[in-house]
């Protein structure tokens, strides 16, 4: 456990009525305390990276997403020697507009 969280669960396998000693005690504490940080790290690495790519209010995908994405489909139509075509609407009206935003987000969806 990490900050009172579950991250995972350990077992270790050992012959019946079996007293593990204090080492033994200490290297698998100090294995689970590593696995934790890997696993802390990797998760906060994963919110980073989604915060970076959507938008915290509404979760839809951001500007450096829709780049992201357009880039890649433009790499891959040149690869593939196929045509794209890309429409691009902004709405700015509505960015700029005194609209609350949860009635914004019912114009949109």
């Amino acid at each position: 456990m990490s900050d009172d969280r579950l991250l995972g669960v350990m077992n270790t396998y050992v012959s019946h009525n079996y007293q593990r000693n204090e080492y033994e005690e200490n290297f698998l504490n100090a294995i689970a305390e590593t696995l934790a940080g890997v696993i802390q790290r990797r998760q906060a690495e994963e919110r980073l990276k989604f915060m970076a790519m959507y938008d915290a209010l509404t979760g839809l995908s951001n500007r450096a997403l829709f780049e992201d994405i357009i880039r890649q489909t433009f790499a891959s139509a040149k690869r593939n020697n196929e045509r794209l075509a890309l429409m691009y609407l902004t709405l700015m009206v509505l960015s700029q507009s005194t609209i609350p935003m949860d009635m914004m987000l019912e114009i949109l969806f």
